[in-house]
């Protein structure tokens, strides 16, 4: 098999993360748009913008923050490796960032504004050891 052929079947494997990766970049890009709409803001969440509770892990406060989380993203792909590029893992992170999100409004009643992926990705690293085929089962 010749290396473009291994490097694809790879990839693959790595689907979700990439994924992952791609979402956070084109949201970082377009900032600041991307917060107003998408970010943790509680007087919207009240008025009905429920969706916040979802999008806010995805935008984030700075292109540093970006990145940061990205590393994490990265780490935790790393970690984890292709074990949970499945629906498994695309349900792992929608639980995490719901979670997040909802743990936020219910449990942080003075924040106002978060937006970041460092909670969700928190959860996921969490995780990660539990599937890895550099840890043991035990």
């Amino acid at each position: 098999m010749s290396s473009p052929f291994r490097f694809a079947s790879l990839l693959r494997g790595y689907t979700l993360y990439l994924l992952m990766l791609v979402v956070v970049a084109c949201l970082a890009l377009a900032e600041p748009l991307s917060g107003q709409w998408l970010r943790f803001d509680r007087l919207a969440i009240a008025d009905g913008q429920w969706w916040r509770l979802f999008t806010a892990s995805w935008v984030h406060i700075s292109g540093n923050h970006a990145l940061s989380n990205m590393a994490g993203i990265a780490l935790f792909a790393y970690i984890a490796g292709p074990s949970l590029n499945s629906v498994r893992g695309l349900l792992l992170l929608c639980w995490c960032v719901l979670f997040v999100g909802c743990g936020l409004y219910v449990f942080a009643p003075d924040l106002y504004r978060y937006g970041g992926m460092s909670g969700a990705s928190h959860g996921l690293l969490l995780v990660a050891p539990f599937v890895s085929p550099f840890y043991g089962r035990r």
